[in-house]
Order: structure tokens, then C-alpha cells, then sequence
């Protein structure tokens, strides 16, 4: 079952939950507060896949407008290992097009490293296409 987050669902069950699985996506990274994340003024879509009460998979997607558009960007979705293969990242990515449709953007963009092989297959085959662009990054803060 897919749920979207809201603050109200959070409780140190949720943040312990959603933790573990982005410290499986980014070992080294130190997670912002899901209260950051899911603060009204943010535009972010946090989606959660349970199973018997548990969080086994996230997608987020924010939204943003500029000249070019009203676009959406994918980030931070990750299937836990030891349910990976089942079809769940799809749907998670799935519910979020929707979302996406439901809201008229003009572009979806997600970004996901080139080791990650099955979740490269897995957005081909969505309908996602390579972009041939540089995407750079600058690094302003470490929270």
C-alpha cells in the first residue's frame, strides 16, 4: 500500500522507518528532518510503500515553477534491499507520475547515479529518457 506522508504521521517509528531506508540509499549522508521535508512551504511529495505497518520504500518528488514550466523533480527513492525485485519502486514512481499528471507539470526529472543498474532499467522502461545534459552541483551548506 502506498501512503503520502503528512506531519501528522510522523512519530519516531516513521523517522527510525524512513532513516534506515535513505541510509541504504546514502550510507554517508546525514538526512534533513522529516519536518523540513514535509513543511507546507517545501512542495515536496513524500511517498511511503507499507507492508504490515512497516516502511519499505520512499519516493520523494518537489515541485517548482519557472519560465521553462511547472516541474516536478524525483529524489531519494529507494526500495529496502530485501524487498527489491517486487515491482514496489515502480509503483512508487507510478503514484508519483500521477501525481504529477493530477497537477499539470510540464516536465518530471529524477536523477540516479550510473551504479544504480536497476533503477536505471527500471526508469527506461517507464517511460523516462536520458537527458543529454551536464547536470552540475555545488556544494553551499552541510546543514
Amino acid at each position: 500500500m502506498i501512503k503520502q506522508l503528512s506531519l501528522t504521521d510522523l512519530n519516531e517509528v516513521v523517522q527510525t522507518e524512513i532513516f534506515s531506508l535513505f541510509k541504504q540509499l546514502a550510507p554517508d549522508m546525514e538526512p534533513l528532518s522529516l519536518e523540513e521535508v514535509l513543511d507546507k512551504q517545501n512542495n515536496c511529495y513524500v511517498l511511503c510503500y507499507m507492508e504490515n505497518s512497516a516502511i519499505i520504500g520512499l519516493a520523494v518528488m518537489c515541485t517548482y515553477k519557472v519560465i521553462s514550466g511547472y516541474n516536478g523533480w524525483i529524489e531519494d527513492v529507494i526500495v529496502d534491499e530485501k524487498y527489491r525485485g517486487k515491482g514496489i519502486g515502480k509503483k512508487l514512481i507510478g503514484q508519483l507520475i500521477k501525481i504529477g499528471q493530477d497537477l499539470n507539470l510540464t516536465n518530471l526529472f529524477l536523477f540516479t547515479g550510473k551504479h544504480r543498474t536497476a533503477a536505471n532499467k527500471l526508469y527506461t522502461r517507464i517511460g523516462f529518457t536520458k537527458k543529454n545534459s551536464n547536470l552540475y552541483s555545488l556544494k553551499i551548506s552541510t546543514y
